[in-house]
């Protein structure tokens, strides 16, 4: 289900980039912002295995923080360097109860695309790719403790809506799934999704 929701917002993003190189006449002048984002973590129950165990993780919800650095390519497409932080506590595998917790620092490049309407609130997609580090400390009197760290290819995707407070500034409300490639912390290997629910404010550079 997921994946097939992915699919359908890649397609969208890719019919919006289109529709966007082809309105060059609401072109605007290119504009750097910085953006500010705090958001709710929240890990999908995901697998985790190592040469003894095999079960089901999961997590308790924590606060996800995010700058940064965007540029406007025109009025409906712009792109952000972003580099972001969360941390979420493990909470049980299967029914034996976990301690320890699991980091994520990201190097994102992130693209959007604000939908031209007349209305004060303007939706909008992303999609993005980079580079996730982890961390992680798996504790439990059940199975082996273990802490190790681990890179791995990350990406988004998501929407929200933008509100412009000023000429200079706008807030947002967002969400995105954040995905990744297979990670190891240890002798343990574990899937990773990541869904996030986030504010932000944008403040334009002149």
């Amino acid at each position: 289900m997921l994946l097939k929701i992915t699919n359908i917002i890649t397609a969208l993003f890719l019919i919006a980039i289109a529709c966007t190189l082809a309105k060059t006449a609401l072109a605007q002048s290119s504009r750097i912002y910085m953006a500010g984002y705090l958001g709710l973590s929240k890990l999908s129950d995901a697998n985790m295995s190592s040469s003894s165990i095999n079960g089901l993780a999961r997590y308790d919800n924590n606060m996800s923080f995010a700058g940064a650095l965007g540029l406007r390519l025109n009025y409906n497409l712009r792109i952000e360097a972003e580099a972001s932080y969360a941390s979420n506590n493990f909470a049980r595998l299967d029914n034996i109860e976990l301690g320890g917790d699991i980091s994520r620092m990201s190097v994102m490049l992130n693209g959007y695309y604000d939908f031209d309407v007349p209305w004060d609130i303007r939706p909008f997609l992303s999609a993005g790719i980079g580079m996730h580090r982890f961390k992680g400390d798996i504790r439990s009197s059940s199975i082996a403790n273990d802490t190790g760290d681990d890179a791995a290819l990350g990406w988004s995707m998501g929407g929200g809506l933008k509100y412009r407070i000023s000429d200079d500034m706008a807030i947002t409300g967002s969400y995105r799934y954040l995905g990744s490639t297979d990670i190891k912390i240890g002798a343990y290997d574990i899937e990773y999704n990541n869904h996030e629910f986030r504010i932000g404010i944008e403040y334009d550079l002149h």
